[in-house]
């Protein structure tokens, strides 16, 4: 024990940093990529082209799909890469925003966005008459993204919100006071 005492100083300054240092590496700020396929449907059309000298009636199946990538973190993503099996037929990207189209040696399409600000988003809007080219791939120079599941979500009114979240407040005060009581009456047992 002396031996603790005489270097509590030394033992401290070693400590110290390792403390700070797994905090800042567990909840500083870092780059949190995501990304989901929001929507996706083919869609039968009928429409007249030319054959030779005549009209004719063809069907077309156009497919369409919607991803969402975005950075949830709070640390800027950059140079963010979305990989594609092949560059789709027709695409577009909102809101505007800067962008380099590239390919790989292998033929795989990449779209690159320099960067991607905390909470900022940006959605791809892919349209084909053929099959559409699968998201293979989001990452940024520091991180991967993640794909989440994205369902349709009821938009409950504010005061239903208000209402539920003074219920769980109350239910939590109670759990805890029950908590309590019993460790009470536990320590004041013979």
């Amino acid at each position: 024990m002396d031996a603790v005492k005489n270097n509590l100083k030394e033992i401290l300054s070693v400590c110290v940093p390792l403390v700070l240092w797994a905090l800042n590496r567990f909840f500083g700020p870092r780059v949190k990529l995501v990304w989901s396929l929001v929507h996706q449907a083919t869609i039968p059309t009928d429409e007249e082209v030319i054959e030779g000298e005549e009209k004719v009636r063809k069907r077309f199946l156009v497919r369409i799909a919607s991803l969402h990538v975005q950075n949830n973190g709070r640390e800027a993503a950059k140079n963010v890469e979305l990989i594609f099996n092949w560059k789709p037929q027709y695409y577009t990207i909102w809101p505007h925003v800067t962008y380099l189209e590239k390919f790989n040696p292998d033929g795989r399409f990449i779209i690159v966005f320099e960067n991607l600000s905390m909470s900022e988003y940006v959605k791809i809007e892919l349209v084909s008459l053929h099959d559409l080219p699968n998201l293979l791939n989001v990452r940024s120079e520091t991180a991967l993204g993640k794909r989440l599941e994205m369902v349709p979500q009821i938009i409950h009114p504010q005061w239903m919100i208000y209402l539920v979240s003074f219920l769980m407040m109350l239910g939590a005060s109670a759990g805890v006071y029950i908590i309590f009581t019993v460790i009470q009456f536990i320590a004041n047992s013979p």
